[in-house]
């Protein structure tokens, strides 16, 4: 009997995952059987909160689906005001590169100008100094004229022997004097002539000031205006943000109500099944001696390597992610698999998902139940079926591609225990090494 209701548990656990036949581990045959098979009220009851459990599901699915239609709609609106800010932002921004060229420019015309006016200026300075030299020549012209002679002009005129003297004499005294009017007049016409260039400058570099300050206002508001859009940008960025975490936790609601549709679907076929298979028993009574677990377990297909880890990820077929609860092997179609270990095998054939898996139940291992699950084979490659007691290395079936799966390989679990309702599944490599 010790041995009976060690395997008590293991047998239940086709009712949930195998969908195949239902077993039942029996002590004594009429009363175990009586016990396993569950009251038929309870189970449609039980059917009916899984509906009803489904159909909200259902509906907190398609809701998130919508929201996160929405979601994505708004967010793309975003990006697309994102976009036009940011564009808004570099037109801001090539505005002010060129103002800022002009005041360049213009800084570097008003440079040109002060030094015109310097040059201006220096070059009024010398010509007053040549015009003080010029009335100062004036001057003594006029003085040697009338100072150094020894008679008056008068006396000049009476002493003059004829008309002809006395007009060659005037006409010298005003030619000399006419000569230095002249210069002295040139003199004064550069300077005012440079005076006049001088002023120009000035009200140039003044225009050109005015239009500098100008542009640094107008620098100065399009500064203004692009850290306003810049702060506007950095507002939609946040909001963006605020988005994607909403369609991720949308994404993560509608993941988890398929999980959770997942599992009552498949309890729900598992009460179908129960009623439409509920004669169909395993008599581990065949078994005379007491079953003994292998100490260790090898790999199912030896020299192969993971091809999927044990974990969360990404389901290739079902495009979402979910706890992948073993390791896939990838090999070649065809290819002969092996029992990990000694054991008894609880179910072979068809299974949801699996297309067809075997399970094996390989005793206590560290004191606990160890079963090992291998998944996808096709229907007509299991070379093993239920109660019987396989070897470690010994063929049950071969790698085929049955099921949900995208190419051959083997799906293999490895489960310590199983509490009624589900297998305790652990990493396959926590009990053996693989290549």
């Amino acid at each position: 009997m010790r041995f009976i209701k060690c395997f008590s548990i293991c047998v239940v656990s086709v009712f949930l995952f195998s969908n195949p036949t239902t077993l039942y581990a029996v002590g004594d045959k009429e009363t175990n059987k009586k016990e396993e098979v569950l009251n038929n009220n309870e189970d449609s009851k039980k059917e009916g909160e899984l509906e009803n459990q489904i159909d909200s599901l259902e509906k907190q699915s398609e809701d998130s689906k919508s929201n996160k239609e929405k979601l994505k709609l708004q967010l793309d609106q975003k990006q697309s005001e994102i976009n036009s800010t940011k564009n808004n932002i570099q037109f801001v921004q090539d505005r002010i590169d060129k103002i800022e060229q002009d005041i360049n420019l213009l800084n570097s015309q008003i440079f040109n100008l002060e030094q015109n006016i310097i040059q201006v200026s220096k070059e009024i300075e010398q010509i007053t100094k040549e015009m003080k030299v010029q009335e100062i020549i004036l001057g003594q012209t006029i003085s040697f004229l009338y100072e150094n002679t020894d008679i008056t002009y008068l006396e000049f005129f009476f002493r003059s022997e004829n008309l002809e003297e006395l007009f060659n004499a005037h006409e010298f005294i005003r030619i000399v004097m006419d000569k230095n009017e002249e210069v002295y007049k040139e003199i004064i016409s550069n300077k005012e002539k440079l005076s006049k260039n001088k002023e120009e400058l000035v009200i140039s570099k003044l225009a050109l000031k005015s239009k500098m300050e100008q542009n640094e206002k107008l620098k100065t508001e399009n500064i203004t205006h692009k850290n306003s859009l810049s702060a506007l940008l950095s507002d939609k960025e946040k909001e963006q943000l605020d988005l994607f975490n909403k369609i991720k936790t949308e994404e993560l609601i509608e993941q988890q109500a398929s999980s959770e549709i997942i599992k009552y679907i498949q309890q729900l076929e598992y009460l179908n099944k129960i009623k439409s298979e509920e004669n169909n028993f395993l008599d581990f009574n065949l078994i005379d001696t007491p079953f003994v677990a292998s100490t260790t377990l090898t790999s199912p297909l030896p020299g192969y390597t993971i091809s999927s880890e044990y974990g969360l990820r990404f389901h290739p077929v079902l495009q979402y992610s979910r706890m992948h609860n073993g390791v896939d092997l990838g090999g070649i179609f065809g290819e002969p698999m092996y029992s990990a270990g000694d054991g008894i095998i609880v179910f072979a054939g068809p299974a949801k998902g699996y297309g067809n898996w075997i399970v094996i139940y390989h005793g206590l291992l560290n004191s606990k139940n160890i079963y090992t699950i291998y998944g996808h084979m096709e229907a007509n490659q299991i070379v093993v079926q239920s109660s019987q007691i396989v070897k470690k290395g010994e063929i049950i079936a071969a790698i085929g591609n049955a099921g949900t799966s995208t190419g051959p390989h083997l799906h293999f679990s490895v489960a310590e225990g199983f509490d009624g309702s589900v297998f305790n599944y652990v990493d396959p490599k926590k009990y053996m090494e693989f290549k």
